[in-house]
């Protein structure tokens, strides 16, 4: 496994030190209209995102804040350290919009904006809408992703995946399946990935295999390899 650079390495223990921070410096007012206050802190032996490591496949620290209020606004901040990507080492998601279900599916679309601190013209953002229901034991998430042309993305992106996550064990153990497509930026990308996912509390583990078909553009990094992550919710 690489080893991660310091700069990598000082940019997740801030994160770790701020996000939490941030929650709890939450406008009172804004708390009392807002019935969750979500903190997460996670670490991963590889951050990869839609299949391809952001990390150089070394180790990340990731934290998440989101507020989610009674009506179904949700605002948040996702975070997570990364290899040297155009002068940063740190990757800030911001996102906003709103969360709801009608019947047994639960509707979700968002707003981000990414952020590289220090990084050179690399911000970008995109509109993402998810869907997420039951059929039978087994959890479906459709995601589609739409980033249109900008400054920085000379290209307009499109991705769509598919999660099934099944329960192994009442509560505890569930195996996860994910596939994903990519156009635009990527040229018809594919990923995909099994694993295992046990929670117990506030605490969560997984080990997956994740792979993606772009081996030839990105080389290792979007090579096939076991990731590994544990998370702990506040």
């Amino acid at each position: 496994m690489a080893k991660p650079p310091a700069r990598q390495v000082i940019w997740g223990l801030r994160i770790l030190l701020f996000l939490p921070a941030c929650a709890s410096a939450c406008d009172p007012a804004l708390a009392r209209d807002s019935p969750s206050i979500v903190t997460e802190l996670a670490i991963v032996s590889d951050y990869r995102f839609r299949g391809i490591s952001a990390s150089e496949r070394g180790p990340a620290i990731q934290a998440n804040v989101e507020m989610a209020s009674g009506d179904g606004l949700v605002v948040g901040v996702w975070a997570s350290s990364i290899a040297d990507y155009h002068g940063s080492n740190i990757e800030l998601d911001f996102y906003s919009g709103f969360r709801s279900s009608i019947g047994e599916t639960q509707i979700t679309i968002l707003a981000y904006g990414f952020v590289y601190p220090g990084g050179d013209r690399v911000n970008t953002y995109d509109i993402e809408a998810s869907l997420t229901r039951m059929v039978g034991a087994a959890t479906f998430d459709t995601l589609i992703a739409l980033a249109p042309r900008q400054r920085n993305a000379p290209r307009t992106n499109v991705y769509l995946s598919e999660t099934v996550t099944l329960p192994l064990a009442p509560n505890r153990l569930a195996l996860r399946l994910h596939y994903g497509w990519e156009e635009g930026m990527y040229d018809d990308k594919q990923d995909w990935s099994v694993g295992l996912r046990y929670t117990k509390g506030k605490l969560e583990a997984s080990l997956s295999y994740v792979d993606s078909d772009y081996q030839r553009h990105a080389g290792r990094n979007a090579a096939g390899s076991l990731v590994g992550a544990m998370k702990v919710r506040f």
